[in-house]
C-alpha cells in the first residue's frame, strides 16, 4: 500500500553553516521526511575574508531571501529544487536535539534518496523579526529563542517514527 505524502507543518526558519557561509532555509515536515528548502544563502566567509566582518555582514545583508508558497507548494516541488535537502525519516541513523552554549541544534545522521550517508547540523535560529516581536511582548531574547527552539522540537516529535523520537532527547 502506497501512502501518500501529507504535510504536517512547517519551520519557517533554520540555519546550516556551509564551506563559503551560512545558508538559510525553512523546514517543511511531512508523514514520510523534512525538506529543508533554500531561502537563503549568504557567503559570507568569502566576503569577510576580503572585506573583514563589515564585508560579512554586507555580504550577509545583500543576500535575497527567497518566499516559499508552503500552503501550495507540492513536497515533491519543493524537493525538487534546488539546493533543497530531503531528509526521509526512513533513512534516519540518528537525530538528536543538542543544546549548547546557548545554542540550540539538531543533529542528523541519514542516507539520502540515493543511498548516500549524510550528516547535517541544524542550528534552530528563528528570524530576527520573531525575536523584535517577543522582545515587544516582554520577553527577553534568550526567552524568545528557547521558545522557538521548544516549539520546533515539538513540530518534529509530531512527525518523528517512534524509535526515532525515543533517540532524539530533548533540549
Amino acid at each position: 500500500m502506497i501512502v501518500e505524502e501529507e504535510k504536517i507543518g512547517v519551520i519557517p526558519h533554520v540555519s546550516v553553516m556551509g564551506a563559503w557561509g551560512v545558508k538559510e532555509y525553512g523546514i517543511l515536515l511531512t508523514n514520510q521526511r523534512s525538506i529543508l528548502v533554500l531561502l537563503k544563502y549568504a557567503k559570507t566567509t568569502g566576503a569577510a575574508l576580503l572585506g573583514g566582518a563589515i564585508g560579512g555582514a554586507l555580504a550577509s545583508s545583500m543576500a535575497e531571501e527567497k518566499q516559499v508558497d508552503w500552503d501550495n507548494s507540492p513536497p515533491q516541488s519543493l524537493a525538487a529544487e534546488k539546493d533543497s535537502i530531503s531528509v526521509p525519516f526512513e533513512g534516519l541513523e540518528s537525530f538528536r536535539f543538542k543544546k549548547s552554549l546557548g545554542s540550540y541544534k539538531i543533529l542528523m545522521k541519514y542516507n539520502d534518496p540515493r543511498g548516500k550517508k549524510k550528516k547535517l547540523d541544524v542550528v534552530v535560529v528563528p528570524r530576527p523579526e520573531y525575536i523584535k516581536q517577543k522582545k515587544e511582548e516582554g520577553l527577553k531574547a534568550k526567552q524568545a529563542l528557547e521558545q522557538y527552539a521548544l516549539s520546533v522540537q515539538e513540530a518534529f516529535y509530531k512527525v518523528l517514527p517512534p524509535s526515532v523520537a525515543h533517540q532524539a532527547g530533548r533540549f
